[in-house]
């Protein structure tokens, strides 16, 4: 479970809060669970071709959204429990390695180029590069600024920022180049079967990080919430993710080979 290192440099109430966060465990076992029940309707609807029509709706497009910005919210909020970020981000920038080469060999349809253990990745490496800034940024104006681009840069996949009426349009030759798919300029011969791109999610991510100086504010009850079950899922939740579509797979073949 996220165990704090240090205090946060621009209030003192940290001091006095506990050093270890049940709830937050808790929080990203429940989401895992979630994670796992909509990869199984994903395996069904792509893999397995059983129609389900309501997953192709906004509701399940909601449940999506739900599940990847709260990791990253999470992982935004835990830099405040490590000193070393980077450290961090070579952890998980080997297991994104590791499911681009599993799903490039074993179900290169499925092929995961840029998907949400990349996108953190990347996150991780900005937050280490940019945090003495961070530090200086007043946590209230930085998580309002955060929400604020997340939701103005939502659409730089779609080639515009904002939102219709007031949508500005991208230039068309920023979506040319491979390589800048993965800040959100999609070019023609990009794919990933699992994308988080860079914008608008390093907001989100961001957002995280000045929403973890408001931890010490949560009632002790909360911070200390705990499923047991759903708290271990929660402590190790990169195994989880790394190991859970091959065994959800496996055991789906015997149910629709």
């Amino acid at each position: 479970m996220p165990v704090i290192q240090g205090k946060p440099p621009v209030t003192t109430e940290w001091a006095h809060i506990s050093s270890r966060f049940t709830g937050l465990d808790t929080l990203r076992g429940f989401t895992l669970i979630s994670m796992i029940l909509y990869h199984i309707c994903y395996n069904l609807v792509y893999i397995f071709h059983i129609p389900l029509p309501w997953y192709h709706t906004i509701g399940a497009h909601l449940w999506q959204l739900s599940i990847c910005c709260t990791f990253l919210l999470l992982a935004g909020v835990c830099t405040h429990f490590t000193r070393r970020p980077v450290q961090r981000a070579l952890r998980i920038g080997a297991a994104a390695l590791a499911v681009t080469i599993v799903t490039y060999i074993f179900m290169p349809r499925e092929l995961i180029v840029f998907g949400i253990l990349h996108c953190m990745t990347w996150c991780l490496f900005s937050y280490a590069a940019l945090e003495k800034l961070l530090r200086r940024v007043p946590p209230k104006f930085g998580l309002i600024c955060s929400v604020l681009l997340f939701f103005a840069t939502f659409h730089v996949p779609q080639k515009y920022l904002l939102y219709q009426p007031f949508a500005i349009p991208l230039p068309q030759q920023w979506y040319l180049s491979y390589w800048l798919s993965i800040f959100g300029f999609i070019s023609p011969d990009f794919f990933s079967a699992d994308y988080f791109p860079i914008f608008p999610y390093i907001f989100l991510f961001f957002a995280g990080h000045f929403l973890g100086y408001q931890l010490y504010r949560l009632p002790k009850g909360i911070k200390d919430f705990s499923i047991r079950p759903l708290e271990f899922l929660g402590r190790h939740s990169l195994l989880v993710y790394l190991l859970h579509q091959p065994v959800v797979y496996g055991i789906m073949l015997f149910v629709f080979p």
